[in-house]
């Protein structure tokens, strides 16, 4: 787009439909609901009123549309569910590269489209006279394509497109592409986020000066809780005594040479309890952002006022653990004594050493640290 003068002052000139439709495509790689006004704009280019984004899956042998301006959804439903593997194009797009121009006119001829279903009993149905197509990807698992469709009315007007509109192919090539990696990571965050939540271990990612790049609601929640954990600008640090120990476990993990592995014991700052601070180091060109971000390190907290409780529906499930038994259990993960668990579930000392040597039995294990480290295992999953 040029330019143009005007009293001394240098203004932008207005953009060529061609502008448009490349500004709308790149908008689309963030903005999905752009691609529609980019399709609006090629329609224009190419002087017709409809347009799709198509593919062809080699191995399902199953077309698609996936954007498309202009066509009804019955239209779009017929041609996936049956008139793609009827389409005459089908056969003969292997015959075009990249970026060039199939048109039915020229490439299967007026009388081949008179006798085809795909034109009478299909696109004729929808008011639809002729199609111009081209490839934009292609690999050994299918093919996609950009399609134009003219009316019945104006089928005449499907000719070899412009060079505008071959100008454009590559830039519509380039944005599906952005696009696609934009998804990927779209999918990849959310996905990440999804596992780190379903854990109810608090568990965080900092760089070296203590920033918090990533936290899961467990972290999050133990942040808000814990008087001595503060963030400042974003960064993590620990107020007190305990300041210096924290610098030093961080440095340990991000900046030593070798880089270490550490621990600290933090009093809560609001009562009785203690929290376990864990922190290790993560491999080299590590981000979660696939940004560089220098050296990263995991940190793991372990609060001993909020204990995890183990998913019951899940220990029934695989060890068929009564509901005794697992009152049982979960006191040992606690840390009681059976003297303690009888005591708080009102029964016998007797009564909770054959529920636990039950629990023992059925989890094949058999002592109280044993079961209560495998239970341990199941209880950063959450109580579902």
């Amino acid at each position: 787009m040029k330019n143009r003068l005007v009293e001394g002052d240098i203004v932008p000139a207005q953009s060529s439909p061609e502008d448009r439709v490349v500004e709308h495509l790149y908008d689309g790689v963030l903005r999905p609901e752009a691609w529609n006004e980019a399709l609006n704009a090629l329609c224009k280019l190419a002087a017709c009123e409809h347009a799709a984004l198509t593919s062809w899956d080699r191995a399902t042998n199953v077309g698609g549309v996936h954007e498309s301006v202009g066509l009804p959804a019955d239209c779009r439903r017929q041609f996936v569910d049956h008139y793609c593997a009827l389409d005459p194009a089908r056969d003969r797009m292997d015959d075009f590269q990249i970026g060039d121009w199939y048109v039915d006119h020229v490439h299967v001829g007026t009388h081949a489209m008179q006798r085809s279903a795909f034109y009478q009993d299909f696109l004729r149905h929808f008011d639809l006279g002729s199609i111009a197509a081209t490839p934009l990807e292609r690999d050994d698992g299918g093919e996609s394509f950009l399609v134009f469709q003219y009316d019945l009315q104006y089928a005449r007007r499907c000719q070899m497109p412009s060079s505008a509109l071959s100008r454009v192919v590559p830039h519509i090539r380039r944005a599906l592409q952005l696009r696609r990696r934009f998804t990927v990571l779209e999918t990849e965050n959310s996905l990440r986020s999804t596992v780190l939540n379903q854990l109810r271990l608090p568990l965080m990612v900092v760089d070296a000066g203590g920033r918090i790049l990533m936290a899961n609601a467990g972290a999050e929640a133990a942040l808000a809780r814990h008087a001595n954990l503060r963030l400042t600008r974003g960064r993590l640090a620990i107020s007190g005594r305990d300041g210096a120990r924290w610098s030093a476990l961080l440095a340990a993990a991000c900046t030593a040479a070798p880089r270490v592995a550490g621990g600290m014991r933090l009093q809560s700052g609001t009562g009785p309890g203690v929290t376990q601070i864990l922190m290790t180091p993560l491999p080299p060109g590590w981000s979660p952002s696939n940004r560089e971000s220098g050296p990263l390190a995991l940190i793991l907290l372990q609060d001993q006022r909020h204990p995890h409780e183990v998913p019951a529906a899940l220990l029934q499930q695989l060890y068929s653990l009564t509901p005794s038994e697992l009152r049982v259990a979960r006191g040992i993960l606690r840390g009681e004594a059976p003297r303690d668990t009888a005591q708080r579930l009102g029964v016998s000392i007797a009564t909770v050493r054959t529920q636990l040597s039950a629990v023992f039995q059925k989890t094949g294990t058999s002592r109280q640290a044993e079961l209560a480290q495998l239970l341990g295992t199941f209880a950063v999953l959450g109580a579902h």
